[in-house]
């Protein structure tokens, strides 16, 4: 992982041109950041590095217009993704001039697709031998501990669907805008709350706690099953 870079090496990169150059080194498995500005027709107004991006702000010295470049670097860390996308929201959102980013980190999200369906099946064949027998502590901390990283999956999902989107998703509150992007029982899509804290009861004894809300909705109706006959409690919430 490089530190610096020596003139001779910016020289190769920059030629006979003139530029000015910002450095943000890396940081463990992320990569770092060699943002430059060629001179002779950019004015550098000014710049800032921050956590996981540099910001420069620049003048076309022929047309006066004016912008920034933003140039991030995701990191590979996934825990670290919201304080990637509040730093990048913070830097977009004091921007008095039009933004261009670039540079977006994203890696791994077939594996975490993957990983996401997995868990899913290992969920559900649990919460079915739940319904024939009981379970022995070491089941339900393991059953548990599954939730929970799917929870992490889901996480991270939401990160990267976020950055795919770019300023769009950076600089709004949280709306349901497709189905895909977001998950039945988990989100506050339907008022304020989460389903599964507005349904509780039915939220337990239903077999798809961890679609989305297009593997649900098929555009006429819910595909929504239960574990048990609907009765009671469970058919007043339904």
């Amino acid at each position: 992982m490089k530190e610096s870079f020596s003139d001779r090496e910016l020289l190769d990169i920059a030629g006979t041109r003139e530029f000015t150059w910002q450095y943000l080194p890396s940081k463990g498995k992320s990569g770092g950041i060699l943002m430059g500005v060629d001179l002779e027709n950019l004015e550098l107004e000014d710049f800032s590095i921050h956590d996981f991006c540099i910001m420069m702000s620049v003048r076309d010295r022929r047309t006066n217009f004016r912008w920034r470049f933003i140039t991030v670097y995701g990191p590979a860390n996934h825990d670290l993704a919201d304080a990637f996308l509040d730093e990048l929201k913070a830097v977009c959102q004091e921007s008095p001039l039009p933004v261009i980013l670039g540079g977006w980190n994203i890696q791994r999200i077939g594996d975490q697709k993957k990983n996401k369906f997995e868990l899913k099946e290992e969920l559900q064949r649990i919460d079915k031998q739940a319904e024939v027998r009981d379970l022995g502590p070491q089941e339900w901390e393991h059953r548990y501990a599954v939730e929970r990283e799917l929870e992490q999956v889901y996480q991270f999902e939401e990160s990267y669907w976020k950055q795919r989107g770019g300023k769009h998703w950076l600089l709004e509150e949280y709306k349901v805008y497709r189905g895909d992007r977001v998950r039945f029982w988990h989100d506050s899509w339907v008022g304020n709350m989460p389903l599964k804290t507005q349904f509780a009861a039915l939220y337990e004894i239903n077999e798809n706690q961890h679609d989305l809300v297009c593997d649900i909705w098929d555009g006429e109706e819910w595909g929504l099953t239960f574990r048990r006959r609907l009765q009671g409690t469970w058919f007043e919430e339904w």
